[in-house]
């Protein structure tokens, strides 16, 4: 699996990076995207053409630069599309699922990006905090037939927040706040929420969420949270399922390359072996509880 780890020197350089990356063939250590649009001025804006795990797939996704200095805020937007007209601006393609946020800064800052045919996953280091994206396809339970595009805008918010920001609804994309997003088998965007926030208070209450992070419609957070290592010493990684209640109760698949385990006894950048897979550990955000953690998957 394409992986790759460094340091930006800023969120400008972070932004090159990525789009570096992403556009590397598959046999020079990258996942072969196409750059179908881009726009070097300022805003920063490309516009890539995913090809799925079989090659022959279209899979658009989007990114563009943000910096309000003297708000000291800085980050990078993401969208999707469901199709491309290459005589529409990027961000007004057919299906487009509207903008999200991942935090960055204009310091320098460790990065992680995870990639392959069908979605990235990127992870940064801002200050003490880490903030993770899922954008593209998950693994949808049925056929291409059933649910052709099975796609997931995970990111930390909708618009501009700050690194320093203690918001319940700010939040890593596989464990997401307000501003999740999937596209549904009846080809409409609806809202992915684990999380949001009630008087100061994380609330599990979502149309559609993530499990075993959320569990429904409560405010019970599930026995996911009693978990720590295994008996053997070991760390589970479970699967990260997309479960829905709105517009109808459903079970669509599971996200590619991520996993929730325990941190326990473990932290941010640390290595998990799972037979001959590597994985590396993230915590959500600014929290450190220990059912606050990923493992994504590295190769």
């Amino acid at each position: 699996m394409p992986y790759e780890t460094g340091t930006a020197s800023n969120h400008d350089d972070l932004f090159d990076k990525l789009r570096t990356f992403l556009k590397l063939p598959t046999g020079s250590g990258g996942p072969g995207w196409t750059e179908l649009q881009y726009e070097g001025g300022n805003p920063k804006r490309m516009f890539l053409r995913a090809p799925g795990l079989s090659g022959t797939e279209e899979i658009h996704i989007g990114f563009r630069k943000y910096e309000d200095i003297p708000g000291d805020t800085f980050g990078i937007y993401g969208w999707m599309s469901r199709s491309y007209d290459a005589g529409l601006d990027m961000q007004s393609q057919p299906g487009d699922s509207g903008d999200r946020y991942h935090i960055l800064w204009d310091q320098t800052m460790p990065y992680w990006f995870f990639a392959n045919g069908q979605r990235v996953m990127f992870v940064t280091k801002v200050s003490t905090t880490y903030w993770g994206s899922y954008l593209g396809k998950f693994l949808q339970y049925g056929t291409s037939g059933e649910y052709g595009q099975p796609y997931y805008l995970g990111m930390n918010w909708n618009g501009p927040v700050r690194f320093s920001t203690l918001h319940e609804g700010v939040r890593n994309g596989w464990d997401p706040g307000d501003y999740g997003i999937m596209l549904n088998p009846n080809g409409s965007w609806y809202q992915v929420r684990n999380f949001y926030e009630n008087s100061g208070e994380a609330w599990n209450n979502g149309p559609n969420y993530i499990y075993p992070y959320a569990s429904g419609y409560s405010s019970t957070h599930g026995r996911f949270r009693e978990l720590r290592e295994n008996i053997d010493g070991s760390y589970p990684a479970m699967p990260l399922i997309l479960m829905g209640d709105s517009p109808a109760s459903d079970i669509y698949g599971e996200l590619d390359g991520v996993f929730a385990t325990s941190g326990f006894s473990t932290a941010s950048e640390d290595t998990l072996t799972i037979g001959a897979d590597t994985y590396r550990i993230f915590q959500n955000g600014f929290r450190t509880s220990r059912y606050h953690y990923a493992a994504l998957k590295q190769a």
